[in-house]
Order: C-alpha cells, then sequence, then structure tokens
C-alpha cells in the first residue's frame, strides 16, 4: 500500500482546445490507497459540463504529496508524450515522491493506458472554491488590505482604492473563516482580493454611498444632473450654477467618476452631480468664485461679515452710497449671495449679502437716485459725459445754475458725482460734488381744492415728495379715480395733484398731465370696445350715476350688449356704458352685473381694417382666387402650412388650400396672434382645422348664431370681413363643417368669399355639406 493525498477537487470546464487548466487544491488530507481505489476517487470527481460549442470531458490526476505538507495550488499539463507541472503565478504546489510513492508520467505508463485528452486537476486551496459574483462594492473601511493572491501577498498603494468602486466576480469562504472578494477595475483587470467585511456592496455600477457632510459649489455649468446615475436626467448643471448645496453623501462610480449627492438647505435633493462641476468648500459659505465687479452699497440695514455667520465686522450703513470692488462672491447654503468687498488700497471690508448692493457697470459703480436741486459754485471741475473717459466740458459754463441731480455716483476712488439735467430734462453730465451746493427744492406751495380726476396716462412718476423721492408710476393708478384735495405748481410750470381716495388714503403727487377732471366723482369716460352678457339680474341701471335711475337688470339678463366706454368711480366701482344691438344706449350697469367677451379682432390682436385690407388688395390679383382646393386627408398635425398656399404665395408643398387654410392665411397675415387659436384648440390640422377655430372663437369671443342664412341676412348685424361658422349636421352622412368670410358691402347682400371643392370663389354664401347651425363671429 501507498500513502497517497486525497485531494478535494473543483473541475475546471475549458474547450479541449485550451491548455494549461488552472488547478487550485482546497485541502489535505492523508490516505493509503490501491491503485483500485484511486481510480475510484478520481471517477467520482469527474463532471462534465457543456460548452457553447463541444462538451468537454476533464479527468482528474492524482499528485502525492508528503503528509502535512501544505498544500497549495498549482497548475498541472498533461501530454500523451511528458507530463510537466507548472507553477501559477499566484499560487504553488509542491510534489515530493516517498520512498514507495511514484507519481507517473505519462511516458512510465502502457502505452495502451495513454489517455487520449489531456486531464486537468483543479486542485483547491485554503481559499475555497471560487463563487461566481456579479456585485459591485466600495472599500469603505479606511485599514483594509488588499492582496494579490492568497499567499498573502499585498497590493502596492493599496490606499489609492480606498472609496473606490470595483466588479466582483468571484468570491471566497477562506478556511480561517472570512469571506474574500475578488476585485476587478473597469478594464477587467484584477486588482487583488479584499476581505468582504471591508466594502459595502452598492445596488449598481455606482458603487455605494458613503456618507459625507460637505458643502459644495457647482462651478461648471455643463454637466448632467442625475436622477438614478445613467438612468435618469433631472437636468443640468447650469441650473445649478454658483449655488452651494450640501453633498450628504457620495458615490464613487466603477468608470472612476466621483458623484456627490445634493441638497438644499430644505432638504430638498437635486440629483448626482460629477465631482469636478463642484468645488469642495470649508463651510456652508461655499467656495469663492473670482468676480472682479463694482458695487455700490445701497442697503444700510445689513451685517458686514469678517466671517460668515461667525464674526460681525459691522453695519452695512458705514459703508452705504460708497463703492467697491467685490473680487470675489460667495453662494452660501442658505441661498444668500455675500460679496467680498475691498476698496481702492486694497483694504478689505467683509463680506455683504448681495441684496444690500447695486452692481456697476464701471468703477463708477451703480447709480442713486438722488432728485436732489444742485447749484453750482466751482468752476474749475470737469464734467463728464463718460466717467474719467469722455469730457464733457468744464463746470464754469454751469456756474451759479441749478439742475435737478436725479442720480448720482459714489465712484470706486470715493469721489461723489451728480449728474445734472434742467427744467426740460437736458442732461448736461457728471460733476464732482465738491463743484456744487445742494438746494432744499423748487416745487412750490400746495393750493387748496377739491376736485376728481381720473388717471389716463401710466408713464409718470408718483411722487412722495415732489423731485426728492419717488412713490411709484402712475400705471400703478391708471383709470381710477382720485379726489385732489391740493396741487403745486412746479418752478418749471408743471402742475402736480396731491391723491387721496375715498378712505382719506395719499397717493401722492402726480403730473397733471397724466389725469384728467370729471365733472363729478365718476371721474371720466375711459373709451373702449367689449361685448358683454349680463348675468346678474339685481343691479341699478343708471342713467346718471346716483341721481336718476334708469331700471335694473332684470330687463337685460342674459342678453348682450355693447360697451363702448366706462367709468371708474370714487367709490372704486366700475361702471359700463352700455349699448344694445341696434346702437341705443341702454344705461350705466356696475361691471360685477356683466361677464365680458372680446370681438374676434381684439382677442386676436388685430382691427376689421386689417383683415378687410389684406383680402380687399388681393381680391383682383389672382392671389386668392382661383387656388385649387386641398383637403385635410394628409399632411399630419404639424402641417398645417401644407393646406395654407394660395395661387399667390407657392411653396414647397405645392398650391391648395381647404376652406380653413385660406381663413387662417388670411387672419395670420393680417398680423393675428395665431396662438390665440392653437393654444385653446390644437387637434389635428392645427390652424387648417376649423374645429379649432370653432372652440377657440366660440368659447372666448362675442358670437351670434342662427338656423339659416336667411336669418344671419335678416338679423342686420354681419359686416365685411366678419368670419362665418356652418356647424356640421352630424346627424346626417358625412358630416362636415365649413367656415368663410362674410364679404357683403351691407348686412343683408348674400356674398361670402371662401373655399370650396371647386377653389377659391366669391359667391352667394353656403356650405358645400349640411349644417345645423350658422355662427357670425363678429370682428368688433
Amino acid at each position: 500500500m501507498k500513502k497517497f493525498v486525497k485531494l478535494g477537487i473543483v473541475l475546471t470546464i475549458l474547450s479541449s482546445s485550451f491548455s494549461p487548466i488552472f488547478v487550485q487544491a482546497t485541502e489535505q488530507v492523508t490516505n493509503t490507497y490501491t491503485a483500485a481505489e484511486q481510480n475510484a476517487t478520481i471517477e467520482e470527481a469527474m463532471t462534465t459540463e457543456e460548452s457553447s460549442e463541444e462538451s468537454v470531458e476533464s479527468t482528474v490526476a492524482t499528485t502525492t504529496v508528503p503528509e502535512q505538507q501544505t498544500t497549495e495550488s498549482s497548475l498541472v499539463e498533461s501530454s500523451t508524450e511528458t507530463a510537466t507541472t507548472e507553477t501559477s503565478s499566484e499560487t504553488t504546489i509542491t510534489s515530493e515522491p516517498e520512498t514507495e510513492a511514484t507519481t507517473q508520467t505519462s511516458s512510465e505508463q502502457p502505452e495502451e493506458e495513454k489517455p487520449s485528452k489531456v486531464k486537468t486537476v483543479a486542485i483547491v486551496g485554503a481559499e475555497g472554491k471560487p463563487v461566481k459574483t456579479d456585485i459591485y462594492v466600495t472599500i469603505t473601511a479606511k485599514n483594509f488590505d488588499l492582496w494579490k493572491d492568497f499567499k498573502w501577498n499585498p497590493v502596492d498603494k493599496k490606499e489609492q482604492y480606498f472609496q473606490k468602486t470595483f466588479h466582483v466576480k468571484e468570491s471566497y469562504s477562506h478556511e480561517n473563516g472570512k469571506k474574500y472578494l475578488a476585485l476587478y477595475n473597469k478594464k477587467g483587470t484584477l486588482i487583488g482580493y479584499i476581505e468582504e467585511a471591508m466594502t459595502t456592496k452598492g445596488t449598481s455600477q455606482a458603487g455605494a454611498p458613503i456618507t459625507i457632510s460637505e458643502y459644495v459649489t457647482v462651478t461648471n455649468r455643463n454637466h448632467v444632473v442625475w436622477g438614478h446615475l445613467y438612468n435618469k436626467k433631472n437636468g443640468r448643471s447650469d441650473k445649478l450654477f454658483n449655488k452651494t448645496y450640501l453633498a450628504k453623501e457620495v458615490y464613487t462610480h466603477f468608470d472612476g467618476i466621483k458623484y456627490y449627492s445634493l441638497y438644499d438647505k430644505k432638504g430638498k435633493w437635486y440629483g448626482y452631480l460629477n465631482s469636478v462641476a463642484v468645488t469642495t468648500a470649508t463651510s456652508a459659505a461655499g467656495a469663492p468664485i473670482k468676480n472682479n465687479e463694482y458695487v455700490t452699497v445701497t442697503n444700510g440695514n445689513h451685517v458686514v461679515w469678517s466671517n460668515l455667520y461667525d464674526g460681525r465686522k459691522g453695519r452695512s450703513n458705514t459703508l452705504l452710497n460708497k463703492t467697491y470692488l467685490a473680487k470675489e462672491y460667495y453662494t452660501h447654503y442658505d441661498g444668500i449671495k455675500y460679496y467680498s468687498l475691498y476698496d481702492k488700497n486694497g483694504k478689505w471690508y467683509g463680506y455683504l449679502n448681495s441684496v444690500a448692493v447695486t452692481v456697476g457697470k464701471g468703477a463708477y459703480g451703480a447709480p442713486i437716485k438722488s432728485n436732489e436741486y444742485v447749484t453750482v459754485t466751482n468752476r474749475n471741475h470737469v464734467v463728464w459725459s463718460s466717467l474719467y473717459n469722455g469730457k464733457k466740458g468744464r463746470s464754469s459754463a454751469l456756474l451759479n445754475k441749478t439742475y435737478l441731480a436725479k442720480e448720482y455716483y459714489t465712484h470706486y476712488d470715493g469721489i461723489k458725482y451728480y449728474s445734472l439735467y434742467d427744467k426740460k430734462g437736458k442732461w448736461h453730465g457728471y460733476l464732482n460734488s465738491v463743484a456744487v451746493t445742494v438746494g432744499k427744492g423748487a416745487y412750490g406751495a400746495p393750493i387748496k381744492t377739491t376736485e376728481y380726476v381720473t388717471v389716463t396716462n401710466g408713464n409718470h412718476v408718483v411722487w412722495s415728495s415732489m423731485y426728492d423721492k419717488r412713490k411709484g408710476r402712475s400705471s400703478a393708478l391708471l383709470n381710477k379715480t382720485y379726489l385732489a384735495k391740493e396741487y403745486y405748481t412746479h418752478y418749471d410750470g408743471i402742475k402736480y395733484y396731491s391723491l387721496y381716495d375715498k378712505k382719506g388714503k395719499w397717493y401722492g403727487y402726480l403730473n397733471s398731465v397724466a389725469v384728467k377732471k370729471g365733472n363729478g366723482q365718476a371721474g371720466v369716460l375711459i373709451p373702449t370696445s367689449k361685448y358683454v352678457t349680463v348675468t346678474n339680474p339685481n343691479h341699478v341701471v343708471w342713467n346718471n350715476f346716483y341721481n336718476s335711475r334708469k331700471g335694473t337688470s332684470r330687463s337685460l339678463y342674459n342678453k348682450v350688449y355693447h360697451v363702448r366706454g366706462y367709468y371708474t368711480h370714487y367709490d372704486g366701482v366700475t361702471y359700463y356704458s352700455m349699448y344694445d344691438q341696434k346702437g341705443r344706449w341702454v344705461g350705466y350697469l356696475n361691471k360685477v352685473a356683466v361677464r365680458e367677451k372680446q370681438a374676434a379682432a381684439a382677442y386676436l390682436g388685430i382691427s376689421r381694417a386689417n383683415v378687410v385690407n389684406q383680402l380687399s388688395r388681393n381680391q383682383n390679383n389672382g392671389y386668392y382666387l382661383g387656388t385649387p382646393y386641398k383637403g385635410l386627408g394628409a399632411g399630419g398635425y404639424s402641417n398645417a402650412e401644407r393646406f395654407m398656399v394660395p395661387r399667390g404665395a407657392p411653396n414647397r408643398y405645392g398650391v391648395g388650400m381647404n376652406c380653413t387654410g385660406f381663413v387662417a392665411h388670411a387672419i395670420k397675415h393680417s398680423g393675428a396672434n395665431m396662438n390665440k387659436i392653437t393654444g385653446v384648440a390644437n387637434s389635428y390640422g392645427g390652424l387648417a382645422n376649423a374645429y379649432n377655430w370653432r372652440d377657440a372663437l366660440l368659447k372666448n369671443t362675442m358670437h351670434y348664431s342662427f338656423n339659416s342664412v336667411s336669418d344671419l341676412l335678416k338679423s342686420g348685424k354681419a359686416k365685411k370681413g366678419d368670419i362665418l361658422y356652418f356647424e356640421a349636421d352630424f346627424s346626417k352622412p358625412n358630416p362636415d363643417c365649413h367656415i368663410a368670410f362674410f364679404w357683403g358691402n351691407k348686412p343683408s347682400e348674400n356674398k361670402t368669399w371662401h373655399q370650396v371643392g371647386r377653389g377659391n370663389i366669391i359667391s352667394n354664401i353656403f356650405s358645400g355639406t349640411p349644417y345645423s347651425k350658422v355662427y357670425l363671429i363678429p370682428l368688433d
């Protein structure tokens, strides 16, 4: 009997053309075998698997080793002539024959026993069998070991792999009780073996999140912000540019890219962003962003910080109306932007909230509203047309004259410059403040009055202190009536009203040219043109405001009227001046009693004249007339232009229109806003589909409906250029609608201009298909 090492076998299945075969040893146990027993053991270890092309038969060869010898992995290659044993790059196994033991080569075996195929042995070592794995892990333990092999040869410079993500293709359960993972990089190269406990498993190639708490400022606008790495885009970094976020975790992707997970101060998550798109900050203030802007401090109620939120340096009132160089700024995590301010000598003044400054266009800073009257008292200064760049003259030419300084600049060099205007608004240039003396004003004394005025011009300043302080613009008061308790006639000849509402609230001083005086508390009539339906029957209809009742809105209920003007009463109520369809005045009615509808022209942003002129100038030149019919049967949703091609304007789609294409072309070339149609209804065909016109216009504009063309002509409502729409009779076969222009010179003239099957024509009013109603949509 001889002693043999009984080997646990891991069979490696490869194509029969591949050699050598890598084998690993798993355990060492010594036993004595007979030749028959040896062959039986070999047969038990044999397994067969199919490759993608053929079945490979693997046979176990035994190797004798001395008892007590440590089992190591070896690479064994056998041939029909010789058997050689090679040591693998990772592990080796030493074979030492005993006196009676023989490890026979194929040359020592009987010829008839020579194997016909290469036989391989898979010898498993202490690391155990490799288990195929397909996961991604991130090295998260700081004190980790990384091995080249299971001889415990360490990987050089292992620190470079900390917090990196790798692909695990195999794992090993070592006899030491620990599990090891084989790490591969994105090129498929084996990096080494690591204890599983030193890693964290990721859910994807992004790896595992590493908890951090870092503030980062987005400094690159050209990167994708991911909602799920490489699967879902949340947007681009330009929307986060120059803002600071809290990175609560970081991922080091398998491809080597580092991604921050970004949150704002409210905890809102913004996505994952490539680390090259951010700059890491040392605090919540974020990273400094180079700037070099000149800013003027215009708010004195802010803290000036020496260290953001940690050390106060002072208040902004000490810097008020002075200009500084902001060499950089910070966008704090809380969303506030802070400028870092320096004076011309390079002295640093601290960090200041950006809302406390106004950015200037140059070293002269930002304009500061002033509206002071100043008299030039020094003749020896330059008058600048562009500060320090263009001389306009000398102050001697302005000496002893008074000007309105609408604003001034405090230059970076510390000098204050007034911007001077005369009473006609002529600008005279910028002048050093030491060359002038500031006056107290020139607006005169108040004159008592009791007048009701309506603001009719929205482009004037409303003053809280005339020429010294602006209260707003007259656009905020437009079309409202106020009580003028006094007025001022300024030295420049302008009259200013002092305005109050019915509750006694003061609104400011306003130039008299911006108002019109009314005959009473109703103010003045403001012209308009709109159609309304009376929807409330319980209001008074006035003949003369508050003095004479004409009736109640019950007699007008659910009827349509034309509003030609309105009054905004001193008490805040708006009254419409209403006319019936025959042009008869009905009276004044509170606007809350009606529902407004525009005429079609106003809704589309054009006038009747626009439409009539577009058609009339092309009536006799063949531009429209004679254009062949092209039905809306092809072309698709986005190709309405295919069906809007008159003879006079051929294009790549070829000449041809359907009925709606003709109307759309004429209206569009009258200057209309076509989004008023497609923005409301935009089904198949777009502008070339009459149902879209019906849905938009009937919903939003004034219209009348008739049962027949005869009823339409008898109504007296139609005017040249109005739109006619024939609703399809859906009870009949092949229903279809029709749209056209009324082209009569008087309301009763039976004439239309439309596109029909035989082309573009002017004819009597008809629809080519049965209709249930005909709608008149007036332009005004």
